[in-house]
């Protein structure tokens, strides 16, 4: 019977060290980590009644935006992300229960934004919205 428990512990041991394996160590590259927002414009024109308290993260295929409120309280909101290596993202929110916030005009379906090149200084993503509007994102790493 020992023999049997033994077994069975090392063996979910096995199959706990298996499962939690990420490519990487979970580095995505430049992606990797938390972005703040700190700019929206809309058509060339700042918006100007956007906060600055959003947060994006990437993870894996996992997108999580983060808004913060006034006492550091926050909601997230997640989707999935895939980036074409080529300047494309596309980013979608497919559970119901994590719609993006208003204030990105981002659809809840697929979103198609545009970038130059990732850099901890800052990149921007462009995004050609359901509502004819082009937005236009200002993204510096933030952790």
């Amino acid at each position: 019977m020992k023999a049997f428990t033994t077994r069975i512990i090392m063996a979910m041991a096995l199959l706990s060290a298996a499962i939690s394996c990420t490519t990487n160590n979970g580095n995505i590259g430049e992606w990797m980590g938390r972005w703040k927002l700190t700019e929206i414009e809309c058509n060339g024109s700042v918006v100007s009644d956007y906060e600055g308290n959003m947060f994006f993260a990437f993870q894996s295929t996992v997108f999580e935006v983060r808004k913060v409120g006034d006492y550091y309280e926050h909601d997230e909101k997640y989707g999935t992300w895939v980036d074409d290596g080529k300047g494309t993202l596309e980013i979608s929110f497919p559970d119901e229960r994590y719609k993006p916030f208003e204030e990105l005009h981002f659809s809840q379906e697929r979103n198609v934004l545009t970038y130059d090149k990732v850099d901890a200084n800052g990149f921007e993503l462009t995004l050609h919205a359901a509502d004819g509007n082009t937005y236009t994102y200002h993204l510096v790493k933030w952790e």
